[in-house]
């Protein structure tokens, strides 16, 4: 018994907590592909995250990064590099989903949204 609340102790003082970004702050414009027109009221979302950020009259966004803490045991193999995926949706568009990785801030994006094809 004792062993084993040694062999317990052992593994959970075995870590490491870290505070990181759970989400990165990310800026820029939504345009339509075609000409480049932007597009209002388009929604965006991290697939990590349930807040919904939207698009102003001229397709800019700008959406703060948020922290927080996560704890890490070194015991295991654990990549430790974030990677987070941006959403982008829009009625009578495409939807697009961007990679957006590490923790710094990604400024100026032009995400060009494609209109969904007509079927006759």
């Amino acid at each position: 018994m004792k062993a084993l609340l040694l062999f317990l102790s052992l593994v959970l003082l075995s870590g490491c907590v870290t505070c990181e970004t759970t989400r990165p702050a990310v800026s820029g414009q939504v345009v339509n592909a075609a000409n480049h027109a932007p597009l209002a009221e388009s929604c965006l979302t991290f697939t990590s995250s349930p807040d919904l950020y939207f698009t102003d009259a001229q397709g800019r966004f700008a959406i703060p990064a948020r922290y927080g803490f996560r704890f890490y045991p070194i015991i295991f193999p654990v990549d430790y590099f974030p990677r987070h995926t941006l959403s982008v949706q829009k009625k009578g568009y495409l939807t697009r989903e961007i990679p957006i990785l590490g923790t710094a801030r990604q400024r100026g994006l032009l995400i060009e949204l494609r209109s969904v094809p007509l079927r006759p």
